[in-house]
């Protein structure tokens, strides 16, 4: 949860939903989640140091769609390939299903990260539909 909240309260905040950690704790813990968890290589001691996590779900609603819901790395790891592994494997997790994630239009880095890799606005995104005072963008892969 820390990494979650050190990357992303300051946009939340900024992209006027507000940070509620009540909130984004429930969604973490929602019992249709999944987690990849990247780490640095273990030693004999622990169990290596958290480089990133991709936390996402099964969407039966998106007839069958794998939603990302976080995608976060450390910052000492950005740059490094760890995000695009983890979008990779979910990519392969999803198959022949589309996968779809939220973006905040503030985090430009996350966007072209997405874009870079592949996924696009999707036809489902407000922007699509002309509604432009939505602080967020819904980009899909297929």
């Amino acid at each position: 949860f820390q990494l979650v909240k050190s990357n992303m309260q300051r946009m939340y905040m900024f992209s006027g939903w507000g940070w509620n950690p009540r909130t984004k704790k429930r969604e973490l813990e929602h019992k249709e989640a999944h987690f990849l968890i990247a780490r640095k290589s273990p030693s004999i001691d622990n169990c290596g140091d958290l480089m990133g996590f991709a936390h996402f779900r099964q969407e039966a609603c998106d007839e069958g769609a794998l939603y990302l819901y976080e995608l976060q790395t450390e910052k000492q790891h950005r740059n490094c390939g760890v995000g695009r592994a983890l979008v990779q494997i979910i990519q392969e997790i999803a198959g022949e299903n589309k996968v779809l994630l939220t973006v905040l239009k503030c985090n430009s880095d996350a966007i072209r990260f997405y874009l870079r890799l592949g996924f696009q606005i999707d036809e489902s995104s407000p922007c699509k539909h002309g509604i432009t005072d939505v602080n967020y963008q819904i980009m899909s892969w297929a």
